[in-house]
């Protein structure tokens, strides 16, 4: 199908949308944390379920299976054998990293993240969470954990709760605050059975620290937004602020000892000091990836990961570094299946890469190009062609090797579709249509009767075929259609202030488009016609995205991918649609279905994406052991159903990316919210009270 070319918090929520099933292939993920276990013996936790583990100090990681696809966002280890890795799930390994399973005994809702964790020794572990202001602690190396409440009532439910460092089984450290109003830890000297609370700032505008590393006993660090550092020599008692002279988010905190330390943050900000904080050095590293976490092994090895899949090596202290591993940060465009096991992406840079197992593995080729590549049609498993920018037509007929052909023009081209092995068109910029007979060997121009890009192609035989297109200004997008195999072409339609993308027929009279309209309703739109083209319907699938690209696999059952990680599904010929969890924020540029039930997309950030048993996807109403929510989609106002009315209980509405929007104690059975004014997406809700939790989600649209 042709797309558009178009010791760390995070803080990071578990949608949890019911029946989930794209799985992540690929894609450029953060690495969040880092841990050595001794000078050679490393290992790395991202999202996606990644860890990866080195064993010659670094100088190769190898990735790990871990079972999972959620983000981890800390990892430590408490001897050679047993380790710990937390986030959106928790994990736990036994033997060095080779297997991981989940850590089942904790007493967490699925929601509640432990966005920190430490350990003293083998069998006393504690962590922070998300959502609960309370801490979890294990005394038996995690079999089993107590949930205990912070007492003193330090923290209210807009507190955050960011870092968790024990010094040994009794003394600790948890870093809170109030978002842009103060900041604080928590000091326990009995285990977490007893708190005291000592502000780092309170007062005015307030940044929020994000790290905190107690050296010693004494002496500790704190880092946060805006290049904010701070250092406290009594215990956590006072505070006083550092000059970093950065205003980037420093994420990751590091020292070796009470003097020599180092600190990272956004766009691949590193800073030394060797004074105890009273001078810092920004080191040069070359890259603009946000550095999440930093380890030094001594006082010249060190490593620090980040966004964009991103590992950074020093063996100088920080001198120079180099780039140990990176993510093929590949923006891919395109993505076609012949069948089940055996398919083709491609993408900006002339990348292609093949898989022959169904996704598990992908292997890059050499299309001798670096031009962008915007789209893939494969006639079998061998026989393949890709179009892209400059002219490129790209063919292969045994899946391997690849040749170009001579298009006869340099504009670029978006689209390409095969009627057979012999017949085949491909479109572009200035209204380019080019058709071959002799199966790619050359190609021949045809009249559009326009200037405008044209997008995507799809013929239903060899006489009726469609385009969609665009023109940039005014913003207007043309549908052209043919009756003789391309001789002619006929503008059916052409509608100001819209863009289309994506063409697909089903049958010779009904087909689809998608693309975004240039009004208050313009996201996630897709037009249908029953007529041949000569007359378009509009149907809003509530996805608060705009859509890039559709595939159908019969007349009733579509999908339709794109920004935000959007994908939608309709089983009644596009006239309802539901929104489907896809683990990405990702843009999704095209998507392919090998049939009913297997089907992949791709996007941005080198993301691959791959659904399995697709049927069972959707929001619907959401009906909990605790209360029922309708309707949903909602746009204006939202009815809470409560079963029974919970002693103090409280409601609250989460974003997405889980900001707290409202907050109201519950009286009554039922509850109604005013969203008019929430902005158009996906929301998390959850009724809770002192004894339980529950959860539910809802689109504004």
């Amino acid at each position: 199908m042709k797309k558009v070319s178009v010791f760390i918090f995070l803080t990071i929520i578990y949608l949890g949308i019911s029946g989930q099933n794209w799985e992540t292939l690929s894609s450029a993920n953060a690495l969040n944390s880092i841990t050595f276990i001794d000078d050679m013996i490393g290992f790395i936790a991202g999202n996606g379920g990644t860890i990866l583990k080195t064993t010659d100090g670094g100088n190769t990681w190898t990735k790990i299976n871990t079972g999972t696809n959620k983000n981890l966002t800390s990892i430590c280890f408490t001897d050679d054998s047993t380790g710990y890795a937390f986030g959106q799930c928790s994990i736990k390994t036994t033997n060095g990293g080779k297997t991981w399973s989940a850590l089942s005994t904790l007493p967490v809702d699925l929601y509640d993240l432990i966005l920190s964790a430490s350990f003293t020794d083998s069998l006393h572990g504690y962590a922070t969470l998300q959502f609960e202001n309370k801490l979890l602690k294990t005394e038996d190396g995690g079999k089993n954990w107590t949930l205990n409440s912070f007492e003193g009532n330090f923290l209210n439910s807009g507190d955050y709760k960011n870092t968790v460092q024990f010094i040994d089984e009794d003394h600790g450290y948890v870093l809170g605050g109030e978002v842009e109003v103060s900041s604080f830890i928590l000091e326990t000297s009995d285990g977490g059975l007893s708190w005291q609370q000592h502000y780092i700032h309170n007062g005015g505008y307030c940044m929020n620290l994000l790290s905190l590393q107690f050296v010693n006993d004494l002496i500790g660090y704190s880092s946060g937004e805006f290049g904010e550092l701070y250092k406290t020599s009594n215990s956590g008692i006072d505070w006083i602020k550092l000059p970093t002279n950065s205003q980037a988010d420093l994420y990751g905190l590091y020292f070796l000892n009470p003097e020599y330390g180092f600190t990272t943050g956004s766009s691949g900000t590193i800073l030394k000091t060797i004074d105890g904080g009273q001078s810092w050095e920004k080191l040069s590293i070359g890259i603009n990836s946000t550095l999440y976490s930093i380890y030094f092994i001594d006082e010249n090895s060190g490593f620090a990961v980040g966004s964009d899949y991103t590992i950074l090596q020093t063996t100088d202290g920080g001198i120079n570094w180099k780039v140990k591993q990176a993510f093929e940060n590949n923006y891919y465009n395109a993505i076609d299946f012949p069948n089940e096991n055996i398919g083709y992406v491609a993408g900006n840079g002339g990348i292609i890469k093949k898989t022959t197992d169904g996704g598990t593995n992908w292997e890059s080729q050499q299309p001798r190009t670096t031009k962008d590549l915007q789209s893939i049609f494969c006639i079998d498993e061998n026989k393949v062609f890709i179009v892209g920018n400059h002219g490129t037509i790209l063919k292969t007929t045994d899946g391997l090797s690849w040749h170009t052909m001579n298009a006869g023009t340099t504009n670029d081209l978006y689209a390409v579709y095969f009627l057979n092995k012999d017949i085949g068109y491909a479109v572009g910029e200035n209204g380019t249509i080019l058709m071959t007979n002799n199966a790619g060997n050359e190609w021949s121009g045809q009249t559009s009767g326009t200037l405008f890009r044209l997008n995507d192609v799809y013929f239903v035989d060899e006489n009726m075929g469609y385009i969609v297109g665009e023109f940039d200004s005014p913003s207007m997008d043309i549908i052209l259609k043919t009756l003789d195999g391309g001789s002619n072409w006929t503008v059916v339609s052409s509608t100001h202030n819209r863009i289309l993308y994506s063409v697909e027929f089903t049958s010779p009279t009904s087909g689809f488009a998608v693309g975004l309209t240039f009004n208050d309703n313009s996201n996630g739109l897709i037009w249908k016609t029953k007529e041949g083209g000569n007359q378009w319907v509009e149907y809003n699938t509530n996805s608060g995205g705009y859509l890039f690209d559709a595939d159908f696999v019969n007349d009733n059952t579509g999908y339709a991918v794109g920004d935000d990680g959007t994908i939608v599904k309709t089983t009644d010929g596009g006239v309802d649609w539901e929104q489907q969890y896809s683990g990405t924020n990702a843009i999704l540029t095209a998507v392919s279905f090998v049939n009913d039930s297997v089907g992949y997309a791709v996007g941005n950030h080198g993301t691959i994406l791959k659904a399995t048993d697709t049927g069972k996807n959707g929001l619907g109403d959401v009906s909990d052991d605790l209360f029922k929510l309708f309707p949903n989609p909602a746009s204006n106002s939202l009815v809470v159903v409560l079963k029974t009315l919970p002693k103090n209980g409280t409601l609250i509405i989460y974003s997405a990316n889980g900001q707290e929007i409202t907050k109201k104690q519950l009286v009554d059975l039922k509850t109604t919210i005013n969203i008019n004014n929430f902005a158009k997406g996906l929301y998390i809700i959850k009724v809770v009270s002192a004894n339980l939790a529950s959860f539910g989600k809802f689109i504004k649209i």
